[in-house]
């Protein structure tokens, strides 16, 4: 085979080197070959048949001075039947070597002439291959059925099956890695007297043996072990011919101790179970018997002792539910039956704040009453005042005071002593604590911070001024932290070197004038670096810029108002909370 390269080269060199005699039917060139068929244009073209010098000789159709389809012959018998193609380096077509076999290629033969190929072999023996070759040996992917059934599949190297799985036709299967057709690495596996083994071969002894019987338990005699199924849960005895565990599930436990090939075991206060010496078959009967039967028992227990977790479980529950009964109903007792009432309300959100501007400028008031009739129902009627003189100039502020001027029952729940009140939506339309033992409630949504006193309970704040030298007059009130909402006015307070923590001191001087203190504490950010000279410099600078300033105030509704800022009066006096938009909640707590 290895001079089949030279031998084609040399063919296709020597038909170019022809004479133009298109009518030449024989022609004997230099080196001995002979060629007799028909000529085209000074090469073979056509049917014809060439001898070699050599022995060998091809027959068929030629094409510019190449076979292109026919036979060939070597000297050693080989014999390719088929196609060329690409100046005779390609083949597709079958092959039959000296020895009989036969190779019949269903694809492209890169290197025929070599011996490489991909197809079936059909050996002389009756022996059959499909895959790859090369130079004429199984090499690659492919399936090898001998003359007894066995067949190989796998991976091939020069004939030698390396890996890949065998099914043997006495039905052994074996699978692992391979020398020549010896398995020396995997598993062997077979069915024998209803029983299926499973074998572990390691360096081409078996090391270890599974049996797997009828009912699924697993077996293993060398190691005296054994596995099987009760129904959801898996046993296992780890050794029989040792002390080991047998496991029915994760929560049951016996204490295994046992002889040759007897067995007994322990545990969870049960009799001591005893196995006496048998086959696997009659070992895995008398197991699968009493085990069947304690899981029986395990279920019965278990079911048991699930139903009691269960009642215990609702009991609790049942506990804690009356339990946070009785703590809800401290809150809803406080306003069970009991009317609030406010006379000057504020709305809440954006466009509350336009209505609230709107009512103040035409000298409306707008009063709200809420009546907690039952355990989820409460009445809300709503009043708006507005001067007669007004009123009989403008048709819109009829319309408006018939359409505000109503009463409706809405649905109400309390939780942690907070009430939330519903709209016919189910969405939530006011909100309320109860403060004071249920002596006011404060909203936070819907009225605005509005406070609204138990009818008949005196208000918390006076809406009157006090005389001079009586109430107001001298009291003090300081900040403990100012928090601005108002981002502009916190740039005030604020610069690339320093921040400013400002606090705020109200003094009541008379009854409509206070004085509003600011006193203020720097703090140098942590990567400014500044003499003791410079940072007095900084500071004087700081508080000249902010200066104490008096205002003019007025009580009403419980809320101080000092020019533009609002503070809303609450502990009878003892703190201020500032409502102000370009504050968070500030809080001023009386000191005097």
């Amino acid at each position: 085979m290895k001079t089949i390269v030279f031998r084609m080269t040399m063919l296709i060199l020597s038909l170019f080197v022809l004479t133009t005699n298109v009518e030449a039917k024989r022609k004997k060139y230099p080196n001995g070959d002979v060629y007799v068929g028909k000529w085209k244009k000074g090469a073979p073209e056509g049917q014809g048949k060439l001898w070699r010098h050599n022995g060998e000789w091809c027959e068929g159709v030629w094409h510019i001075g190449c076979l292109t389809k026919g036979e060939y012959h070597m000297t050693d018998g080989i014999v390719f039947k088929g196609i060329w193609s690409d100046g005779m380096q390609n083949f597709q077509g079958s092959m039959t070597s000296g020895t009989s076999d036969v190779y019949e290629g269903e694809g492209l033969w890169s290197k025929w002439y070599e011996g490489m190929g991909y197809g079936k072999i059909k050996y002389a023996s009756g022996a059959m291959y499909e895959g790859s070759w090369e130079k004429l040996k199984k090499h690659g992917n492919g399936t090898f059925t001998d003359v007894l059934g066995n067949r190989f599949d796998g991976e091939w190297n020069q004939d030698q099956f390396t890996t890949g799985m065998c099914q043997r036709a006495d039905g052994i299967l074996e699978d692992g890695k391979w020398d020549g057709f010896a398995l020396q690495r995997g598993t062997r596996k077979y069915e024998k007297d209803n029983i299926r083994f499973v074998e572990t071969v390691s360096g081409g002894i078996v090391s270890e043996t599974k049996q797997i019987l009828q009912s699924g338990t697993e077996y293993w005699p060398n190691g005296r072990k054994m596995k099987f199924d009760i129904g959801n849960s898996t046993v296992t005895i780890g050794g029989l011919t040792s002390g080991g565990k047998l496991k029915i599930n994760n929560d049951d436990y016996y204490d295994v101790f046992s002889l040759s090939d007897s067995i007994s075991f322990t545990g969870k206060g049960l009799d001591t179970f005893a196995i006496a010496k048998g086959t696997p078959e009659e070992i895995d009967k008398q197991l699968r018997t009493y085990c069947t039967a304690h899981m029986t028992t395990i279920k019965q227990q278990y079911a048991a002792q699930k139903a009691k977790e269960e009642r215990e479980l609702r009991e609790q529950l049942e506990a804690e539910r009356r339990a946070e009964e009785a703590r809800q109903k401290i809150f809803y007792d406080m306003v069970a039956g009991q009317t609030y009432k406010t006379n000057d309300a504020h709305l809440g959100g954006e466009s509350g704040v336009g209505g609230a501007l709107l009512f103040g400028s035409m000298g409306a008031k707008l009063a709200y009453t809420f009546y907690f009739k039952s355990r989820n129902e409460v009445e809300i009627t709503t009043r708006m005042d507005i001067p007669a003189s007004t009123l009989q100039h403008s048709y819109e502020l009829m319309i408006l005071k018939s359409n505000m001027d109503k009463t409706e029952t809405r649905r109400y729940e309390v939780k942690d002593g907070e009430i939330c009140i519903y709209n016919e939506n189910g969405q939530s339309s006011y909100k309320a604590s109860v403060k004071n033992n249920g002596g006011y409630l404060d909203f936070s949504e819907g009225l605005s911070g509005s406070v609204v006193n138990t009818k008949g309970n005196k208000p918390t704040v006076s809406a009157k001024a006090q005389s001079k030298g009586n109430g107001w007059v001298g009291r003090r009130y300081r900040s403990d932290k100012v928090i601005f909402a108002n981002k502009k006015l916190a740039q005030q307070y604020d610069s690339d070197m320093f921040s400013i923590v400002p606090t705020f001191t109200i003094q009541f001087d008379t009854d409509t004038e206070a004085t509003l203190l600011i006193t203020i504490e720097l703090k140098k950010k942590p990567y400014v670096n500044l003499s003791q000279e410079q940072w007095e410099l900084l500071t004087k600078q700081a508080h000249q810029k902010i200066d104490s300033r008096t205002q003019t105030y007025t009580i009403s509704g419980g809320r101080l108002k000092m020019g533009a800022e609002t503070f809303r009066i609450i502990g009878n006096g003892q703190s201020l909370v500032n409502d102000s938009p370009d504050f968070k909640g500030t809080v001023l707590r009386r000191i005097e």
